[in-house]
C-alpha cells in the first residue's frame, strides 16, 4: 500500500483491469483512479495473491517463497510501498535471521568472503522484499495466521473515509474483492482503510487512535476526515 513510495516502477498496464488504473500521486507515490463511474456496491476488480505466507514472522517460509516466485512476477513486490521506519527495524531484526537462512540453504557460511559480492546483496534484497512484504499484505480472516501480498490492492492509498471496502475470500485461494462503498465517479481516487475491512473499527476511533494505528505504515493521515479533526 502506497504510503510511502518505492522508486522502483513496473509497468501496472499490464494488469487487466477495466474500471480503474493505477496512476502515479505526489506524495503518495501510486494511486488507484476510476476511469468510469462506479455504483455504490459495485464490483470493482478482484485480485488474487502474488505471495501467501502461513506466518509472516517465519523467515525461513519468506525467503523460500520470494526465491520460488517466477521472475516475470518479482519485480511486482520488488517495487511495492515501503515505510522507512518499519525497513529499518526489519534490517536490525532480521539481517542476520536471513543470514542464517542463506547460509544454511547455500551451505557455503565456512567460505563467506568468497561469497560476499552476490550474498550481500542478496540478503539486502530479501530484507527489503520482506519489509515491502509486511507493509503491503493484507491477513486472512478466516482465524489463520495467514496473510497476502496483492499486486493491484497493494497499490490502493489509505483513507479513514473509504470508497471502498475489500472482504478476503476464503483459501486456499484468497481473493480479494474491492467493492465500492459509495458512488465513485470517473477520475477519482479510490482508497481503502489499511487498518481492518469495511466492518474495522477504525469508523468509531478518534482521530489519535486511528494515527496511532497507521503510524506502522510510516505516514501521517490527512485524507477528509482526519483534516478537519
Amino acid at each position: 500500500m502506497s504510503a510511502a513510495s518505492n522508486p522502483i516502477t513496473y509497468p501496472y498496464e499490464e494488469l487487466n483491469i477495466d474500471k480503474a488504473e493505477i496512476r502515479a500521486v505526489e506524495g503518495m507515490g501510486l494511486g488507484l483512479f476510476a476511469t468510469q463511474d462506479i455504483s455504490a456496491g459495485e464490483l470493482i476488480f478482484r485480485d488474487s495473491p502474488l505471495l501467501i505466507m502461513d506466518d509472516v514472522r517465519d523467515i525461513n517460509e519468506f525467503g523460500d517463497r520470494y526465491l520460488s516466485l517466477p521472475k516475470n512476477l518479482v519485480p511486482y513486490l520488488d517495487s511495492g510501498a515501503i515505510s522507512g521506519e518499519r525497513y529499518e527495524r526489519d534490517v536490525d531484526a532480521k539481517t542476520l535471521q536471513f543470514h542464517y537462512w542463506w547460509t544454511r540453504k547455500n551451505e557455503f557460511a565456512v567460505d563467506i568472503d568468497a561469497q560476499s559480492d552476490y550474498w550481500f546483496p542478496m540478503i539486502d534484497k530479501i530484507v527489503r522484499a520482506y519489509s515491502i512484504f509486511r507493509n503491503n499484505a493484507a491477513d486472512a480472516d478466516d482465524g489463520t495466521e495467514k496473510s497476502a501480498f496483492y499486486p493491484t490492492f497493494s497499490r490502493i492509498n489509505h483513507s479513514c473515509d473509504p470508497s471502498a471496502g475489500w472482504p478476503i475470500g476464503p483459501g486456499p485461494d484468497y481473493i480479494v474483492s474491492i467493492v465500492a462503498r459509495r458512488d465513485i465517479p470517473a477520475g477519482e481516487q479510490i482508497f481503502v482503510t489499511y487498518s481492518g475491512t469495511v466492518s474495522s473499527t477504525t469508523t468509531i476511533l478518534n482521530r489519535e487512535e486511528r494515527q496511532d494505528i497507521l503510524s506502522d505504515w510510516g505516514f501521517i493521515c490527512s485524507c477528509t476526515r482526519c483534516a478537519p479533526e
